[in-house]
């Protein structure tokens, strides 16, 4: 009897366990400024770094979060290496489940001329 009560907490704590690790939350952001924008990416990650270098007329930020990385290089935006135009000064980005929002409106990436 003793050895089955054992068993049945031991499983029950398992169970726990595993249902606490696998738990995830859609709805998490991590948020930064870049200059004068407020960019926010959803879902967030605990993982994230930033970089800028401002100087003279030069002004480039870099934040990554998991795996979106955001650069603003002279107020043009960049998500994940692809162009989505240039922000005006104030503008906020959302990169909400992998659509680039500016300013409340949604941006494709702008398309590459083909050099050949």
């Amino acid at each position: 009897m003793k050895k089955r009560i054992k068993a049945i907490v031991a499983l029950l704590l398992a169970l726990l366990m595993v249902s606490c690790s696998v738990r995830v939350n859609t709805n998490s952001k991590s948020e930064t400024d870049m200059g004068s924008h407020h960019v926010v990416v959803q879902p967030g990650s605990a993982g994230t770094s930033s970089s800028s270098m401002v100087g003279g007329d030069r002004a480039e930020y870099e934040f990554t979060c998991g795996d979106v990385t955001v650069a603003i290089r002279n107020e043009e935006l960049f998500v994940n290496d692809k162009s989505y135009g240039m922000l005006n000064p104030g503008e906020d980005v959302l990169i909400d489940h992998g659509k680039v929002i500016v300013g409340g409106q949604e941006r494709e990436a702008a398309s590459v001329a083909d050099p050949t």
